[in-house]
């Protein structure tokens, strides 16, 4: 049976498990300092091309939104995402919970405009009383988005450009960046999206990890003391055990063929030797055919219409987790 319910209701791959089973006694030292860890990093930095970025594991979507976003703020400053946008209305109030408040603007389908980036502002900082109010401090997207779309890279490009002109940060919520990597509708890489955004995260839970994501600051410009602002928010795993289980566990290794339409997304773990599970690649040829009868239906158009939305994901997470997980496949647009 497929459910539709979410994308992690289920656990890890077997693989996966099997590997932390074979593991478990062997003796590392915590807080990240392993091997693996170590390894994940490197490899993370090659398939982003940043060899000078910075990664460190968290737990999962909410905690590392929280501990990113209150990371690069000011006390004064808040974070502006879409009225849909994840930060907005589904995380309980965690980064209202940190000191800093979410300013919202209209969504489109579940995006920003950066042309209504750029008069927010204007008119904010125009405003005789700006000094009274909470300063936007950066600018907060999902890829894909709540609804399942996905900017462009000229989109994310314009947004990134009106956020460098107010010296804000960029900050891509990639909880499911697998999902958006392998869509024939992106016209985006790994190594693009570390290019254009100053801060995002690779997300492991949504795709076949038990959980854990890797928080990458492309350009080595973490805030200061970074790990010490984790271990404050009581995110930051203490024993090789954990830390086997949250960071090296969903390492991801992207390979890039020629034609983003062959995109070959590759989900697995390290232990010494690498262990892959070549998933997304397997599921290329049925997902291709699945889109192209969206695409008569909803006329070819741009991935963003509700036909394509809804399809899309459903059709991609179900094809997904029935390949991770046969039989069992837990899959849908949840929230956490």
């Amino acid at each position: 049976m497929i459910s539709f319910e979410n994308d992690y209701s289920a656990g890890a791959h077997p693989r996966i498990i099997q590997r932390l089973t074979e593991t478990n006694m062997e003796p590392l030292s915590g807080y990240g300092t392993d091997v693996y860890c170590q390894n994940a990093r490197r490899k993370i930095r090659e398939a982003t091309e940043c060899p000078e970025a910075i990664v460190e594991f968290l737990v999962g979507g909410t905690q590392t939104n929280a501990v990113v976003i209150a990371s690069m703020l000011q006390s004064y400053e808040g974070v502006v995402a879409a009225e849909t946008g994840h930060v907005s209305v589904h995380e309980a109030g965690a980064i209202e919970n940190t000191g800093h408040k979410v300013l919202t603007l209209p969504q489109h389908q579940g995006k920003i405009d950066a042309g209504e980036l750029k008069t927010y502002l204007e008119t904010f900082f125009e405003d005789g009383n700006h000094e009274h109010m909470v300063f936007p401090g950066m600018v907060y997207v999902s890829w894909p988005t709540e609804y399942g779309t996905l900017y462009s890279k000229a989109e994310l490009e314009a947004i990134a450009e009106v956020c460098h002109a107010y010296e804000m940060p960029l900050y891509l919520d990639g909880a499911r960046l697998g999902y958006g990597l392998m869509s024939p509708e992106a016209d985006m890489t790994l190594p693009d999206i570390a290019r254009i955004c100053d801060v995002f995260y690779i997300g492991g839970t949504k795709v076949g990890a038990l959980c854990g994501e890797a928080v990458v600051f492309p350009k080595g410009n973490a805030p200061k003391h970074f790990m010490t602002r984790i271990k404050q928010q009581g995110v930051l795993a203490r024993t090789g055990d954990k830390y086997r289980n949250k960071s090296c566990r969903f390492y991801l290794l992207q390979h890039f063929p020629s034609t983003r339409h062959t995109f070959r997304f590759r989900v697995g773990t390290e232990f010494g030797a690498f262990l892959c599970i070549d998933a997304f690649y397997h599921l290329g040829s049925g997902i291709l055919a699945i889109l192209a009868l969206i695409n008569d239906v909803d006329g070819g158009g741009s991935g963003t219409s509700l036909v394509h939305v809804c399809l899309f994901t459903a059709q991609v997470q179900a094809m997904t987790f029935h390949y991770f997980m046969p039989g069992i496949g837990m899959v849908g647009h949840g929230v956490e």
